[in-house]
């Protein structure tokens, strides 16, 4: 593999990084390169994609964060302390990590370009902000910055929120682990972008990897998939605006069927495995949510809905159309189609409401400055546009 940075002792930590995951076991396809420049990292391959990984990291090699106490030094990540349960490749690897952060600036970037950092002097648009998702880590933050716990901890959390993933380490029936991963960090998102998967052949040789994907033409850059991210998911998580995601994420809504009950779109991320839906739904498998039904109480919940592309039109309708037969399948189908156009209508309001509401505290303060405000805008403004775009399509 070859390694290029316009730093040279950035340049050395990743070849020290490559050497010690390689000597564990690591495979790197032919012709990847780790490129570093002006502290962004990238992965590039010069080969067409294959069957076989691109990359196939053991799992010994990936780093526990919950193992490890970090501080912050003004901008620097320092190792305070690990427990025991960690090995001396994992600390050494954690502190190659942490001086690749550091030497690339990665904390006060994170400052900069992260809402939850750059609107911390702005709580009422912030509380705005989180209105639009749920989850306690959501919640968990914004009541810490509305009592005035701005500290490194917040920091802290919400960077490595935007680069721990959830694996089950050496067996599949393991609990998740929140890890981070050498070279694999190197990764860029696209929603076009290849999956991790996990491989466990046999007992001390699983490892994750990931295959080869270019979707950017004329690009020799290989890209990742974080997970089903819409704009506002991207702009939250890792601080810039995904104007190409290929849905809306609705906002929370709830939906009044009178009589016959209501359904909760809640605003979580969810994932159904293809494998558990009905033949006719199994092709909405990116965009169905997860959907818990309770008849004693004529009511369902979505962890999710999509506002599609042109490329999926039908796809929210479908699903609502799913979920109102679920909860009341003593309806026909013409009957759950006003159902359908009902529950539609009301979910393109919500989020149209809440994105110009949204738009309008943005732009109303003098604390946003620079790349802040154009940022929060171009969401807004992204957000309003796939949503117009839809209804263009779909009335």
């Amino acid at each position: 593999m070859n390694i290029h940075s316009d730093n040279p002792d950035i340049e050395k930590v990743l070849i020290r990084i490559n050497d010690k995951v390689m000597a564990e076991g690591a495979v790197m396809a032919e012709g990847l390169e780790i490129a570093s420049k002006n502290g962004e990292m990238s992965i590039l391959s010069s080969g067409a994609p294959t069957a076989d990984p691109l990359i196939r990291m053991p799992h010994n090699c990936l780093l526990p964060y919950d193992a490890f106490t970090l501080a912050l030094e003004g901008s620097d990540i320092v190792i305070k302390s690990h427990t025991d349960k960690v090995t001396p490749l994992q600390v050494g690897l954690m502190e190659d990590m942490m001086a690749l952060y550091n030497m690339t600036d990665k904390i006060d970037l994170h400052r900069g370009t992260s809402p939850w950092m750059t609107l911390q002097q702005a709580p009422e648009v912030l509380e705005i902000l989180a209105q639009g998702r749920e989850g306690k880590g959501v919640q968990n933050l914004v009541a810490a910055i509305k009592e005035g716990r701005t500290g490194d901890n917040v920091t802290l959390s919400t960077f490595f929120n935007s680069r721990l993933l959830g694996c089950k380490l050496y067996e599949p029936k393991a609990k998740k682990t929140r890890v981070l991963m050498p070279i694999l960090d190197c990764l860029n998102h696209t929603a076009a972008g290849a999956f991790f998967q996990n491989d466990y052949p046999d007992k001390g040789r699983s490892a994750i990897y990931i295959r080869q994907s270019n979707p950017v033409p004329g690009s020799n850059e290989c890209y990742a998939f974080y997970g089903h991210l819409d704009a506002f998911d991207s702009y939250i998580n890792y601080g810039f605006v995904d104007e190409k995601a290929p849905v809306v994420r609705s906002v929370p809504v709830d939906i009044d069927f009178g009589k016959f009950g209501r359904i909760k779109i809640r605003g979580l991320t969810g994932v159904v495995k293809k494998t558990d839906l009905p033949d006719l739904y199994k092709d909405l498998h990116f965009h169905m949510p997860i959907i818990n039904v309770y008849h004693d109480e004529k009511r369902a919940e979505m962890s999710h809905i999509f506002i599609p592309g042109r490329s999926a039109r039908k796809s929210m309708r479908r699903i609502l159309e799913f979920v109102i037969l679920l909860l009341i399948p003593s309806i026909s189908e013409s009957e759950a189609l006003g159902y359908v156009l009902k529950a539609e209508s009301e979910i393109l309001n919500k989020n149209i409401a809440y994105y110009n509401d949204f738009l309008g505290r943005v732009g109303a303060g003098d604390y946003m400055k620079n790349k802040t405000p154009s940022q929060a805008q171009i969401l807004c403004d992204t957000q309003l546009k796939k949503i117009n775009e839809y209804r263009s399509f779909a009335f």
